[in-house]
């Protein structure tokens, strides 16, 4: 799942920022960007970049930060990140997909794309969120480029499930 970190992710925000920890210890395999989807990993109780539909069980929000800073030659980890819980943001979309105000989404390719095809494999799908075109938009097709604002559904602390 690779990402860049991306500066127009906020459309507008709900709420105050939540700090969320990061395994700053032991960063491998945990880094993420600004503008990544986080979740919960609670069992090692810090967040990591959404990666699968499962994990959306746990989705806290997006990243308003990277949970490392490039120092010179060295990667120094923060050990909270500020992490936007509600509210409407701005991700990439899947190529080919049509869109309309109101679909529900799940994570896509990666933790900055959205679908709105929930995973394979059965058991239950947890959107991410909601779509928000602007008005007369009627719809939108996913491409490279493309962006679509969506109204999170977050579900840690408290599933919602």
């Amino acid at each position: 799942m690779s990402t860049t970190g991306t500066d127009n992710v906020v459309i507008r925000e709900d709420v105050a920022p939540i700090p969320y920890p990061t395994d700053s210890a032991n960063a491998a395999g945990t880094q993420f960007n600004q503008g990544d989807m986080l979740f919960m990993d609670t069992s090692v109780h810090y967040v990591k970049p959404l990666d699968t539909d499962a994990h959306a069980a746990y989705f806290v929000g997006v990243a308003l930060d990277g949970s490392y800073l490039q120092v010179y030659s060295d990667k120094k980890y923060a050990d909270q990140v500020p992490v936007g819980s509600k509210g409407i943001f701005r991700f990439k979309t899947t190529v080919g997909e049509t869109i309309t105000d109101g679909n529900p989404v799940y994570i896509g390719a990666d933790a900055q794309t959205v679908s709105n095809v929930a995973a394979a494999g059965g058991g239950t799908s947890y959107p991410v969120g909601v779509t928000r075109l602007a008005p007369g938009v009627t719809s939108l097709t996913g491409a490279a480029g493309v962006f679509v604002e969506v109204h999170l559904n977050t579900r840690f602390p408290a599933l919602n499930a």
